[in-house]
């Protein structure tokens, strides 16, 4: 049975320290990729940045990136396409060598936050002593398995999934055209365009995940 372990670990201790440290209103969210592959979180997103530029030349003089390249500007955002020095991939071998999947990962001035599924608890014990081996400081937050959250009826999807799901449908964020943006779904909720962005992407990616494929 898979398992979820969601745990932070300080900026300062992996990726991205100095541009997220002078940009501080950035929030920085990788990608959604599942399984994590060889070529480790080629794209992300950087939220809420006041001056893209200067962000952009940190982010390039920073040890563990050896190419940075616009993808796509869209509103309070920009998707990047990263290539990773190997010091780079050497912090994320925990992630990499125990085939996890990441289900979130987000970064700030102050830390990263990630959840990640595991196909079982002897992975996590792999990872668990891995990333201690490596020497990257971490704190667990929870660790639970997916039976969890199935029994709770809302077809794996956590609490605030739910919630932002139901809020876009009603406030009309679906309708054709749209009558509410992501900014305006964010300010509801208390938190970025972004983080709606990525809430709304990970719920439908679950809803299909444990709607239409169960059934094929």
């Amino acid at each position: 049975m898979s398992v979820i372990v969601k745990l932070r670990v300080p900026t300062d201790d992996f990726l991205l320290e100095d541009a997220l440290d002078k940009h501080r209103s950035t929030t920085v969210e990788l990608e959604q990729l599942i399984p994590v592959q060889k070529d480790i979180f080629p794209l992300f997103f950087a939220w809420g940045c006041e001056n893209h530029t200067q962000f952009e030349e940190l982010v390039r003089k920073e040890p563990e990136v050896d190419q940075l390249t616009t993808v796509e500007q869209m509103e309070n955002g920009v998707l990047y396409r990263v290539d990773w020095a190997e010091s780079a991939e050497y912090y994320c071998q925990a992630i990499t060598q125990t085939n996890a999947s990441l289900l979130q990962g987000v970064g700030t001035h102050e830390d990263w936050y990630f959840e990640l599924r595991f196909m079982d608890s002897a992975d996590v014990s792999v990872f668990h002593n891995k990333i201690k081996e490596i020497g990257v400081q971490f704190e667990v937050e929870t660790v639970y398995q997916m039976k969890e959250l199935g029994d709770s009826g809302y077809h794996g999807l956590t609490h605030r999934q739910r919630e932002t799901l139901i809020s876009a449908y009603e406030e009309g964020y679906y309708d054709e055209p749209r009558e509410v943006t992501l900014s305006e779904l964010g300010e509801k909720h208390n938190v970025s365009s972004g983080a709606i962005r990525g809430r709304l992407r990970r719920g439908i990616s679950t809803l299909i995940e444990h709607t239409l494929l169960k059934r094929i």
